[in-house]
């Protein structure tokens, strides 16, 4: 996999991350890619294309194609210093950057052995023909290896990035990273990393006559990465989490992830390493590197999943007004084999998942209330307009917990909804409970021939011209014998006649019942009738219905 992350990484991540309005928000700046599992998390979503934009992507995927697959460097900082983009691409950056070589880097060797590499990109303002400012402070990246590269300590940081545009302004504070690494068996790299940034702001006019309707605040992001071989095996740790995240006069407090993979296959990881490093190597369209990627990540996931990799969720919560909901869980596949994957059914039965929820009533009781406010706004300034929310917000409330708890998906303990959800050999079951989910359930047991219709057994009513607004849709079950009982009017066409009509044709209808290993059963099926369906045979009318 790529490891030079001086260029392949810092650079091309720095030039093709942060565009924002210009420019969505930056995460810390990019590590090295030792593994998929070590690899910084990706981007938030681009903005429509501008001239800052396409300056950043154009120079990264230069700078990405050049120097993707270079480990060496020292060596890599030279080549930089050497390195000219196209003619195109420093048009580009001179208009935007006021330079066609914004980065500056260096290499200097170590007293005792090994060298220091820095990449520096120096504070800058730049306001686009359109009239959108982007400016941020210089952003700094030093690594340090040691004599046989064998270890390499990374660290960065950006104080602050701020785009502004006609209708959104981004700000992005105190951008961090750090990260420890050692070489190991296939030029795996294992270490901790950590990366956080201060605050992202969006600030939108987009709402209706320019009215504002931010801002919206992210404060406190933090990442941490740790990869860990264990002999055979390697384990890979991840956490996201934001300390709280507002909008408007809501906020949520503490939103955390926290996941592990665990019992990856050494030797595997080594070899999906050895592949992506031969990929990047090879002068391949971007397009065409993309599936090579995608198809390489497949197949070392089948590999993860048939020798019994383990996801863990630690933590998956988050908080409002004091109180958090929270989940945690596992899943793994059990004793799986390469003919699962050509049989999803097959491959679903050999899941074994747990979750525990645990749901606070005061958080419930909250949400109640937000959404009991949200459907009584329009009689806000009416006197008993706090009375009636309460009385709402109860409602809501004591429905939920009704549904869950008298139905037996959650028990009430500590204050809290709490359940255990468990799949395992294509069956659920919640909170002790087993939940039957009949096609689910059917397709676990085997194939089944759908029901078909006989041919010359069933005739359709004509659909008339007055219900053309709506279509009727009929629901019935098709017993073991062909024939239809058990008929729902699931909606109607609004012309009485026409829908007896029709009712009188599914029970007049025959069917070849659904089969499953050999014998017939039992089927339920929906009926959409539409226009240009045949007229009444005779002998089926609308009194027969009747």
């Amino acid at each position: 996999m790529k490891k030079s992350f001086l260029l392949a990484g810092a650079l091309s991540a720095a030039l093709a991350s942060y565009s924002a309005v210009g420019a969505a928000p930056v995460t810390a700046p990019a590590a090295p890619a030792a593994t998929a599992a070590t690899a910084a998390p990706p981007a938030p979503a681009t903005p429509p294309q501008s001239e800052f934009i396409d300056a950043m992507t154009a120079a990264g995927m230069e700078l990405q194609a050049e120097f993707g697959a270079d480990d060496d460097m020292a060596k890599a900082a030279e080549r930089y210093r050497r390195f000219e983009f196209t003619p195109a691409t420093k048009k580009k950056l001179l208009a935007v950057f006021g330079s066609e070589h914004p980065f500056e880097l260096s290499n200097t060797p170590l007293p005792k052995g090994g060298d220091r590499t820095v990449m520096t990109l120096p504070a800058h303002t730049y306001q686009s023909p359109g009239g959108s400012n982007v400016e941020w402070s210089t952003l700094n990246i030093s690594a340090v290896r040691d004599k046989g590269d064998k270890k390499r300590s990374v660290a960065g940081e950006w104080s602050s990035l701020i785009a502004v545009g006609q209708e959104l302004t981004v700000t992005v504070r105190d951008m961090s990273y750090a990260g420890t690494l050692t070489r190991g068996p296939g030029d795996l790299w294992y270490g901790k990393q950590h990366g956080r940034v201060g605050g992202v702001m969006f600030d939108s006019m987009a709402g209706a006559g320019g009215a504002n309707v931010g801002p919206f605040w992210m404060r406190g992001i933090d990442f941490d990465f740790d990869m860990v071989q264990r002999g055979k095996v390697s384990n890979m740790a991840y956490r996201f989490g934001i300390e709280s995240l507002s909008v408007a006069e809501q906020q949520i407090d503490r939103i955390n992830m926290a996941t592990r993979v665990l019992n990856m296959n050494t030797a595997s990881l080594a070899e999906f390493n050895r592949e992506l490093k031969e990929l990047n190597k090879r002068k391949l369209p971007a397009t065409e590197k993309q599936l090579a990627m995608l198809e390489v990540m497949k197949r070392f996931g089948k590999t993860l999943i048939k020798q019994g990799a383990t996801l863990e969720i630690d933590d998956l919560s988050a908080g409002y007004k004091g109180n958090k909901f929270a989940l945690k869980g596992s899943f793994t596949f059990k004793q799986v084999v390469d003919a699962d994957f050509d049989a999803p059914i097959r491959l679903l039965k050999k899941l074994v998942a747990r979750a525990e929820v645990r749901l606070p009533l005061a958080l419930l009781n909250d949400v109640s209330a937000q959404l009991a406010r949200k459907q009584l706004a329009t009689r806000s300034a009416e006197p008993s307009f706090e009375a009636e929310v309460s009385d709402a917000a109860k409602n809501i409330a004591n429905v939920v917990i009704g549904k869950l708890v008298g139905e037996g998906y959650a028990r009430i303990e500590k204050g809290e909804l709490r359940s255990v959800v468990v799949f395992k050999d294509g069956k659920l079951v919640v909170n002790g409970k087993p939940i039957t989910l009949p096609l689910l359930d059917a397709l676990m047991d085997g194939p089944i021939t759908p029901a078909s219709e006989l041919p010359g057994k069933c005739h359709w009513p004509e659909f008339p011209a007055e219900a053309a607004a709506k279509n009727l849709t009929l629901q019935y079950d098709i017993g073991a014998d062909g024939r239809a009982g058990k008929i729902v009017v699931v909606q109607g066409s609004g012309v009485a006649d026409f829908d007896a009509a029709a009712i009188a044709g599914v029970k007049a209808c025959q069917w070849t019942p659904a089969n499953k290993a050999g014998k017939a059963i039992g089927s339920p099926m929906t009926h959409n009738f539409r226009r240009s369906y045949p007229a009444l045979p005779p002998g089926v009318s609308v009194e027969r219905a009747q």
